[in-house]
């Protein structure tokens, strides 16, 4: 009989998806420390990194399962939320550039939303929490 390598190399591949998600992940965790002021060239680089780790869990969804789906699916969250996030801060910036263009009240508008994005965030990333816990 033909010897079968498949088992082996599941496991393997799985190992290594394991290890790659759990490194992603914490590049996530690493970079989620924010602090109160939510500085938006650091969010920014949170939203990349949860890009990063959502589309490694993505690839590895069907080897690792059901544990690393929720994950990616609540990393996207966090994702979207940055991203809005990001979006005030790009028009903010715009603003301070072209204050004289300005309608009255926008520049408060847009600082309104982003703490609405904020408060978001913070939902979006206690539910990663959760996802994070039963995957690592």
């Amino acid at each position: 009989p033909a010897l079968s390598l498949a088992p082996v190399i599941g496991e393997t591949l799985a190992a290594l998806g394991a290890k790659a998600v759990r490194k992603s992940v914490d590049r996530v965790m690493d970079r989620s420390r924010l602090g109160p002021s939510f500085p938006a060239r650091e969010a920014h680089l949170l939203r990349i990194a949860c890009r990063k780790a959502r589309y490694m869990a993505e690839f590895f969804t069907e080897i690792l399962g059901q544990p690393v789906a929720r994950l990616a699916r609540r990393m996207k969250a966090v994702q979207d939320v940055l991203g809005d996030i990001h979006d005030c801060d790009i028009c903010l910036a715009h603003l301070r550039r072209a204050v004289a263009l300005a309608p009255p009240g926008l520049f408060a508008e847009l600082n309104r939303r982003r703490r609405a994005h904020v408060a978001r965030f913070g939902r979006a990333w206690k539910m990663l929490e959760k996802a994070t816990d039963r995957h690592a």
